[in-house]
């Protein structure tokens, strides 16, 4: 298969991946979970939105009908240098594969709230006990007494552990 990468206008990369599809043609968009807010009693459902925004992977088996494809809604044209579309290594599609496997249930967050002492590895420091001060969305932010000051430091939240 001969994969490329196609521009496609914001908010349209699923709608092409369907509409190649329908053309029989292998077409990926990597895409991430997230948690979204989706009534006022706070309930959130999780929803899928592309990893990279504004572009979708196609893999043909032979020469692609650029002409042919132009007409699809939402459609850019292939990303190419100097007026020639440019190739896919194989390394980049299964890399690109294996992000569009990601798991369909978004990761939870540990069971932290404000206040809790949670481990936290420092490199060769080793670990310290921080203080969590805030959470902001997919990121901890952590108190830390470090060499006789007190310092923030913003994490991932799948970084920490819960306190024991």
């Amino acid at each position: 298969m001969i994969w490329h990468a196609i521009r496609v206008a914001p908010s349209a990369e699923f709608r092409v991946r369907d509409d190649l599809h329908r053309l029989s043609i292998t077409a990926l968009v990597p895409r991430q979970v997230v948690l979204r807010k989706v009534s006022r009693d706070g309930k959130k459902k999780p929803i899928f939105r592309p990893l990279l925004p504004g572009y979708v992977f196609a893999g043909f088996r032979e020469f692609p009908p650029w002409a042919s494809l132009a007409g699809l809604r939402g459609w850019h044209g292939p990303v190419g240098f100097e007026g020639f579309p440019a190739r896919l290594t194989t390394a980049d599609v299964l890399a690109i594969q294996a992000f569009d496997r990601m798991p369909e249930e978004p990761v939870q967050r540990p069971c932290v709230k404000v206040g809790d002492k949670v481990p936290y590895k420092v490199g060769r420091l080793g670990e310290l006990r921080a203080m969590v001060k805030r959470l902001e969305g997919a990121k901890v932010v952590l108190s830390v007494n470090l060499f006789g000051s007190e310092r923030e430091v913003t994490v991932a939240s799948e970084s920490i552990e819960a306190a024991a």
